[in-house]
């Protein structure tokens, strides 16, 4: 990959663009065993060989103009596009009953996907007063995305030939504004008050010649309103807000509502913080909510084969959060505790078709409620020229499900060992050796077995810090490749991942100069974006 940037500056002008590409290829191998057991013990086993690569490009230009330092505006354009080939893909199906074998596929294949974005960003900043200022920000998305799959399955017992087509074309649009007035009343006191407007349009088009057709439509609008204060009491730092969603969401199938639901909510957060003589202290609430991504909010089927389908669900509920957050500084240590409460959360899964039980079909699900405890601790002490981090994280969720009347409990902790060292050596070269190791334990409905990595780096600066060097290299001993294994109801799911974790990266960065004068813009819908 490389990357370039420029700027121009002039006296309140600032001109800038930027440009980025990446081209990579990887290779990775999956082995999947799915068990379903019942009247007949269904096993079936995948081990797929995938070739991808991927092309992107980057491409950003901007201008921004400061008046008398206190008015500012400006606007930016991004446009990305990122080509994405998987060809060939091939893998091996063995279907048993019993034990028996009563099928062996083999498939092969290309697939293809292309991904073009344009992001329009503009805004305003203003300052009246050294104690009102006002910021102004609007998003215009439009994004289009295809893809197109060719599956060839090839029976050794039945000597037959199959081959499915798939082609999926979606577009979205996203129009966005946000304004935020923030009030300094006093040192000790300020407030800030905010509304913001999004509303995203996404409609497509699903063929195949083996599985059902689709053709959608998405519509969502949210309007919101938020008010925040920031104050003292005499040590105490208290910080207190309240944030207002009004939210339309529409669906639509062939021309037929699917979904047409209306969301209303009112989401408080509360933070107070303490320090008492080398002690800090900080306890904080919030209450937010995170919605299903566009592109899984209808049927559309990405078929793997016939015996493996995956889609989506235009009827998910959006997830809501509530985080309550402890933490404790002493010198060179601190510690955190937390608490997440999610209700209608969401997960994948996996179940047996009503087709046939030696079919499996993969898609999302929002389940009644999911709760994690969460501890970290942190020490980070420098010794000489060597600055060791150390982190200590363990998590512990209480999560169930019950399918089929078969409840299944996902409550065997995990705990996870991270150790950064940082070493300043002589002639101004700086090695990093970072160590990870977690023990396993389930997170969501997977089980994870235990895993870990060694990255090590070095780099050095030249001419006045303009030009800098890094080499770095990732997973050194290829431990990063961590087993999974699913249990849901009656079925089983082990999966094994052998993907390109380790490898050699050599960065060389010249800053021609170092202009700091950054582009004051900030999205107006930052997770509506992110939802494309």
């Amino acid at each position: 990959g490389e990357k370039i940037e420029m700027n121009y500056h002039h006296e309140g002008l600032n001109v800038f663009a930027l440009y980025g590409f990446q081209d990579s290829k990887m290779r990775e191998v999956y082995d999947l065993d799915y068990q379903i057991a019942g009247d007949t013990l269904w096993q079936q086993k995948d081990i797929s060989i995938y070739h991808k690569k991927s092309l992107s490009h980057d491409l950003t230009t901007g201008i921004q103009y400061d008046w008398k330092k206190k008015h500012t505006v400006g606007a930016r354009y991004r446009f990305v596009t990122n080509d994405f080939t998987n060809n060939p893909a091939t893998g091996t199906y063995e279907i048993y009953a019993n034990g028996v074998l009563t099928e062996q596929t083999n498939t092969s294949g290309p697939n293809f996907s292309d991904t073009k974005a344009h992001q329009l960003n503009a805004f305003y900043q203003g300052t009246f007063t050294d104690k009102l200022n006002l910021q102004v920000d609007m998003d215009y998305v439009k994004q289009n995305q295809g893809h197109n799959s060719e599956t060839r399955e090839e029976s050794l017992l039945n000597n037959n030939l199959i081959t499915t087509f798939t082609e999926n074309d979606n577009h979205f649009s996203l129009y966005a504004g946000k304004a935020v007035l923030r009030h300094q009343a006093n040192e000790n006191l300020s407030f800030q008050y905010g509304t913001e407007y999004s509303l995203v349009k996404g409609d497509g088009i699903f063929l195949s010649n083996a599985v059902p057709n689709n053709d959608f439509m998405n519509r969502e609008e949210k309007i919101a309103a938020f008010a925040s204060t920031d104050f003292m009491l005499k040590k105490l730092a208290v910080a207190f807000g309240l944030r207002y969603e009004y939210v339309k969401s529409k669906a639509e199938e062939y021309g037929e509502t699917t979904v047409d639901k209306n969301y209303s909510n009112l989401f408080p957060s509360l933070s107070l913080s303490l320090p008492i003589k080398d002690v800090n202290m900080s306890l904080n609430f919030s209450n937010r909510i995170s919605r299903p991504a566009f592109s899984i909010l209808n049927n559309n089927i990405s078929y793997t084969s016939k015996f493996h389908q995956e889609m989506g669900n235009p009827a998910l509920q959006p997830e809501k959060i509530y985080d309550l957050d402890y933490s404790i500084g002493y010198k060179f240590l601190q510690f955190r505790l937390n608490y997440q409460y999610i209700k209608d959360y969401i997960s994948l899964y996996t179940q047996p078709s009503d087709v046939s039980q030696a079919i499996t079909l993969t898609s999302f699900i929002n389940y009644p409620k999911y709760q994690q405890l969460t501890a970290t601790l942190i020490a980070a002490y420098k010794i000489g020229c060597w600055t060791p981090n150390l982190a200590i994280t363990t998590y512990k969720q209480l999560f169930s499900t019950n399918f089929e009347e078969i409840v299944n409990n996902y409550e065997k902790p995990v705990f996870d060992f991270t150790l950064y060292n940082y070493f300043n050596l002589p002639w101004g070269l700086i090695l990093n050796i970072d160590m990870c190791y977690n023990t396993g334990g389930n997170m969501g409905t997977d089980f994870y077995e235990p895993y870990g990595n060694i990255d090590v780096g070095l780099r050095k600066s030249f001419l006045n810090e303009a030009l800098q060097i890094s080499l770095w290299g990732y997973d050194l001993g290829k431990w990063y490749d961590p087993v999974t294994n699913e249990q849901l109801g009656r079925l089983h799911l082990r999966r094994y991942a052998d993907t390109e974790t380790r490898y050699v990266a050599l960065t060389i960065t010249w800053k021609f100069n170092n202009f700091k004068n950054k582009y004051k813009g900030q999205s107006a819908a930052s997770q509506e974006m992110n939802r494309l």
